[in-house]
Order: C-alpha cells, then structure tokens, then sequence
C-alpha cells in the first residue's frame, strides 16, 4: 500500500493552507481501517463524524426507489476523499456510501 503524504491530505480545501506540523498531526492520527465488500459506510440522514481516504478498494454511492431498487450514482476507487463536505459542514448524508470490494481506509475522526 502507498504510503500517505500530506499532498493527500492537502486536497481537500480545509487543509490547504494549514502549516507542517498541523498536517503531521493529521496525518500520524489516521487509522487505518478494513472493510468488507458489502458493508454500508453511510446511509441517507447519518452525521458524519469521520473523514475517509480510500487506499484501496471500491466504494460504490447508490440511493434505493420508493420500490427499494438500487441506482448506482458513481464509484469511487482508490485516492478518493469521503465526506469531507458533510465533515466538515455537519450536514447529513443524502445516498449510501457502500464497499463494492474488500477495502481499505484511512480515517480521520472529529476525535
């Protein structure tokens, strides 16, 4: 697995313009997380309370029917940021976020 570097960090905005010692904080604070393919990282209306970057694995977004249908949005594949705008904003999530894929995360907790 690649290792982390504070370019990853630094895309998204919040941490743009944040000096060197903030960004190694952040970053020796991850944890490093697996996840089943199958398991639902987020469902419409959660908080989110953690920030994912994906290392490796897939992550499909999907929402259901009225008829509990599934319609796939988009997939996200490795170097993708997750919930970074609800993070920050502490909004709710609006679709599901799922593992279309054994994976792994680093994850940032408001923690």
């Amino acid at each position: 697995m690649k290792r982390f570097t504070k370019k990853n960090i630094q895309r998204v905005d919040y941490f743009k313009n944040i000096g060197d010692d903030a960004l190694h904080d952040i970053i020796y604070n991850l944890k490093i997380k697996m996840f089943k393919k199958g398991d639902i990282l987020q469902s419409p209306g959660d908080n989110a309370t953690s920030l994912f970057f994906l290392q490796d694995g897939v992550i499909e977004i999907f929402t259901q029917t009225e008829n509990n249908h599934e319609f796939i949005l988009e997939k996200l594949f490795r170097g993708s940021i997750i919930n970074f705008r609800t993070f920050f904003m502490e909004d709710d999530g609006k679709v599901f976020y799922r593992f279309g894929r054994n994976s792994i995360c680093s994850v940032l907790t408001y923690d």
